[in-house]
């Protein structure tokens, strides 16, 4: 078991095997008297993905294989110590996905983790609108009538699909934040949505 804990000298990544004589420092990422504060753990492909600060490049992405020489940065998504603002981490369908702030001229959007270039693509496409948002339930969206879409929490689970109507969708849903998927034709949109 992986988890942030600070023993007074700040909070890094420790383990456990379920025994007092096994509960221990793992990684110190940000070596020294700053933290690098681990957190928002979250199992992909067979590692652990979570995020830290190591300094240089801010609050950002790292995962870790078990292994200390295994733990690393993914990527600085946002060049230099100020990190990406990153607020959730999810997987799904054999992707990641992050809320984060990469660029400052679209804000906090979602992106999925391009992990053949280790780059970040925003799946939310320009063209298409998700309004108003947040929203008490009623979603308008500005694409063709008679599209599938889901919606999932941001643990993965599926908690609602259905078709667009009348550029429409009734969500029904508690309060809270959600992945919706819009499945087009030539491509899946993906964005944020709030319920209020």
């Amino acid at each position: 078991m992986f988890f942030g804990a600070n023993d007074g000298t700040g909070g890094e990544l420790w383990e456990s095997d379920g025994t007092t004589e096994g509960t221990k420092l793992f990684k110190d990422i940000n070596p020294g008297a700053d933290a690098s504060n681990p957190g928002i753990f979250v199992h992909h492909n067979g590692q652990l993905y979570f995020l830290a600060n190591d300094a240089a490049a801010g609050r950002e992405l790292f995962v870790t294989d078990g292994t200390v020489e295994g733990t690393k940065l993914v990527a600085d998504f946002n060049p230099g110590s100020s990190g990406s603002t990153i607020s959730d981490i999810t997987s799904m369908n054999g992707e990641l996905y992050l809320m984060a702030n990469i660029d400052s001229s679209v804000g906090k959007e979602l992106y999925k983790v391009d992990f053949a270039t280790l780059a970040t693509i925003q799946n939310v496409k320009q063209s298409v609108k998700v309004f108003p948002n947040p929203s008490y339930n009623t979603l308008k969206v500005t694409v063709k009538d008679n599209l599938p879409y889901k919606i999932f929490d941001f643990s993965g689970k599926l908690v609602k699909e259905g078709i667009i109507q009348n550029q429409e969708i009734n969500t029904g849903l508690k309060p809270g934040s959600y992945i919706l998927k819009i499945e087009a034709p030539e491509e899946i949109i993906s964005t944020t949505i709030i319920i209020k």
